[in-house]
């Protein structure tokens, strides 16, 4: 080989080290280009999970509102005057300010009740719970008027009763008719209008009137269900006032729904 190819080929071989030393610094500088990026990105996609859980939680508390009281709306009508409705409203509150629950009752009550006073507390007042004290039998409920004398009240049927009930967006979980001979009205609200209903079999005197009422709101302010309220109400009367089968209130329950597990006070840190 001459000295012209010999310079030719070192010329060679140091360009080919050169290229070979040129791209193998190409090659680490793409890999720590690539080591960056993907780094970048695993950030970003940390900070982005990060963000997401941050949204989620700050919605999940929006969604997740406060436990409700129970809203009981309280409907006295005596128009002649011969109930004692302000003594049922009486014990009902001085049994729910002594049970365990108190701070989760609201009451509201309208003495002299008429059917505006129904439908305002239906739509203002969005009740859990409608209780109605006065006359009633097997088909109709009576309401007084708006006026400052004894008088003869409003006699509304079952049916627009029940119509007035379900009327609304969220009507009643349970309707309690404490009034005479109830028993057939109850049942037809459970068919279709409320989940649960009470209404009393046969006639019913103020004392007895009282003293299921008060002891049932005392029984659901200390979170028992429906139906252990209704039960431990039923004994009171058994008890104190010799009552016994259809002399008793009865619970109805509608097709799907369970008074053994529904509570219509749940404890605060439940």
């Amino acid at each position: 080989m001459t000295a012209a190819s010999k310079a030719a080929q070192t010329a060679q071989d140091r360009l080919s080290r050169e290229e070979r030393t040129e791209e193998s610094r190409r090659k680490r500088h793409e890999e720590r280009a690539q080591r960056a990026s993907d780094r970048d990105r695993r950030e970003l996609d940390d900070r982005l999970s990060r963000a997401e859980s941050a949204i989620e939680n700050t919605i999940r508390a929006v969604q997740q509102p406060k436990p409700e009281k129970l809203r009981v709306l309280w409907l006295g009508a005596s128009s002649l005057g011969d109930l004692r409705v302000g003594r049922e409203l009486k014990i009902i509150r001085k049994m729910v300010q002594s049970a365990q629950h108190r701070e989760s009752v609201e009451i509201d009550s309208r003495t002299a009740a008429t059917i505006d006073d129904l439908l305002d507390g239906l739509t203002e007042f969005r009740p859990h719970v409608v209780h109605f004290s006065g006359h009633s039998d097997d088909d109709l409920i009576e309401f007084e008027r708006d006026e400052d004398v004894i008088h003869e009240g409003t006699v509304v049927s079952a049916e627009a009763f029940a119509n007035a009930v379900s009327s609304v967006d969220d009507p009643p979980s349970l309707v309690l008719l404490n009034s005479c001979n109830s028993a057939a009205q109850a049942e037809l609200l459970v068919d279709g209008v409320v989940p649960f209903a009470i209404g009393m079999t046969d006639e019913v005197f103020d004392a007895d009137a009282i003293a299921y009422a008060g002891r049932f709101y005392g029984t659901v302010a200390n979170g028992q269900s429906i139906a252990a309220a209704h039960r431990v109400a039923k004994s009171k009367l058994e008890m104190d006032e010799d009552l016994s089968g259809d002399e008793l209130p009865q619970l109805f329950v509608a097709d799907g729904f369970d008074a053994e597990s529904t509570r219509l006070v749940e404890p605060p840190d439940a």
